[in-house]
């Protein structure tokens, strides 16, 4: 159990306050007692004051934040032993541009408690005042719990897999804000390599962290992946099974023709090599056309007679 702290009362303003409001309180008090502002013993008061009003402002100024405080803490009054709901295990912070907010030393229990324990890794309960000659901007003194990489999925035909391609996304995502992490939205350009295979994860580093994105390969009406190659099927009319004949098949990047020989049985598999899908590095794989004999949607009379003929001599 922990101490609870009524940060409105901290900046003198009502549980009612507008963010202007908040703001305006904020600014007051920090100037007010700044430590660069007091000397002798009246500075280590004046550091625990201005710790106490930017580590409430943090809070308070952050919507998200600032609903959680309320949903969990309306009950308690300033200094009541406060215990956080079973199960409870305190909201992600990660520690960014605290704006104009220039090092606070150590953040109370109560905030540890909201915010998932240790906000600053390893030891740092025991870290020296940032005040002085030491002092640096409280994003770079204090990194936050390292965030789990953001990951997103993205769905790619297989020609643009198979040629790489460019990609622009409008996404949401999670940005620093006081001292948590809040929404916002940003345009996210993805170069995509050739080659690239479902399942695959392209990063994208950005200012907020990286993101990963996941490939989702679309199905494809004419082509199914495997491994290196494709597979397609090439349609033969009884004639060009028999007699053989020479069909124009498409592939990824255009058509090409092959030679089908005569009696090709539906199921037999025809290999184009280097006209299958691409490699991030080396030749591409091969096209694999199979075979699939099919009628003509009308069978005039004459051409079922010749079916009856041909039927009669090779049973003969």
């Amino acid at each position: 159990m922990v101490a609870y702290k009524d940060y409105y009362a901290i900046l003198g303003v009502p549980k009612s306050a507008t963010p202007d409001e908040i703001k305006k309180a904020y600014r007051k008090l920090a100037k007010q007692w700044h430590p660069d502002k007091h000397a002798g013993d009246k500075k280590n008061e004046a550091e625990a004051r201005f710790k106490e009003i930017s580590e409430a402002n943090a809070v308070l100024s952050d919507p998200e934040k600032r609903k959680q405080y309320d949903m969990l803490g309306g009950q308690f009054r300033e200094g009541q032993e406060f215990t956080a709901p079973p199960g409870y295990q305190g909201f992600r912070v990660h520690v960014g541009d605290l704006g104009d907010l220039e090092g606070l030393g150590d953040f109370s229990d109560f905030f540890r408690t909201l915010f998932g324990g240790d906000a600053f890794g390893a030891g740092s309960s025991k870290r020296a005042s940032p005040f002085g000659h030491a002092r640096q901007r409280a994003s770079r003194e204090w990194p936050g719990p390292e965030r789990t990489p953001k990951e997103e999925e993205i769905s790619l035909s297989l020609e643009e897999a198979h040629e790489g391609c460019t990609k622009t996304l409008e996404l949401s995502i999670q940005a620093p804000q006081g001292l948590g992490m809040a929404s916002k939205g940003r345009r996210v350009t993805i170069r995509i390599p050739k080659g690239v295979r479902d399942g695959e994860r392209i990063r994208v580093s950005l200012p907020e962290g990286d993101i990963y994105f996941k490939v989702r390969l679309q199905e494809h009406p004419r082509f199914r992946l495997e491994g290196d190659n494709l597979i397609a099927k090439v349609p033969l009319f009884p004639w060009e099974a028999a007699l053989g004949a020479e069909k124009e098949v498409p592939t990824l990047s255009g058509g090409v023709r092959i030679k089908i020989p005569p009696k090709t049985n539906s199921g037999t598999k025809l290999r184009v090599r280097g006209k299958g899908f691409a490699k991030k590095s080396g030749p591409p794989g091969d096209l694999i056309v199979e075979a699939a004999v099919v009628f003509p949607e009308r069978m005039p009379d004459k051409a079922l007679e010749l079916f009856r003929e041909l039927a009669l001599v090779c049973q003969g």
